[in-house]
């Protein structure tokens, strides 16, 4: 009885090249689309977050007859507030400066990333004394990190529009994210450094 000899036949070097190269083409492809939807989903959840903000505030109010501030001597004209600032602590339920003496939560979320204020981002940093609010994008320490607020504290529902000159917004709060770049314009909508914000009072 004779057996026939199987050969064993391996890839040959051309066909391993055609192999990494089909590889490559495809990383090619996927990498901006994955990338894509990242930078889609981020963008979505500060929008998201800036409206859970404007509700916070607004249910506050609604609580208080007053804003929320970062100190009790509040100002008594419209003033922009960062979300690491003291106010998010009161919007948490923390009683800051007797600020939030039912200690009522007005807001929620999700923890942040990171293990430092300087590294967090993506959600609420908080300790027993404080809590401070990042939007998702991972930032430099010098840049613009937390969400921006525009309060009403003249109480008239009036504000001017942050980057439309001349506009005026019948609203007690507006909240903003200067998106990845970590930078805003005042008054131009359409600069280069806006183009990636996320505003809760417009798409």
């Amino acid at each position: 009885m004779k057996y026939s000899k199987i050969q064993n036949k391996g890839f040959t070097l051309i066909e391993l090249l055609v192999v990494i190269m089909i590889i490559v083409v495809l990383m090619g492809i996927l990498v901006p689309v994955v990338n894509k939807g990242m930078a889609k989903a981020q963008k979505t959840k500060a929008l998201n977050t800036c409206t859970q903000l404007v509700t916070a505030v607004d249910s506050y109010y609604n609580t208080y007859n007053i804003l929320p501030a970062n100190s009790k001597s509040a100002p008594t004209e419209d003033t922009e507030v960062d979300s690491t600032e003291p106010i998010m602590s009161v919007l948490v339920g923390i009683n800051v400066d007797n600020m939030n003496r039912k200690e009522q939560s007005f807001f929620s979320g999700e923890e942040a990333k990171g293990s430092s204020k300087s590294s967090a981002r993506g959600g609420l940093f908080r300790d027993s004394t404080s809590a401070e609010l990042y939007d998702p994008w991972k930032k430099k320490a010098s840049e613009q990190r937390g969400y921006l607020m525009l309060l009403d504290y003249g109480y008239d529902e009036k504000l001017d529009d942050p980057i439309r000159p001349g506009r005026v917004l019948g609203k007690r709060v507006v909240t903003w994210s200067t998106g990845k770049d970590g930078e805003w314009s005042r008054g131009k909508k359409n600069s280069k450094v806006n183009q990636d914000n996320v505003y809760s009072w417009m798409n």
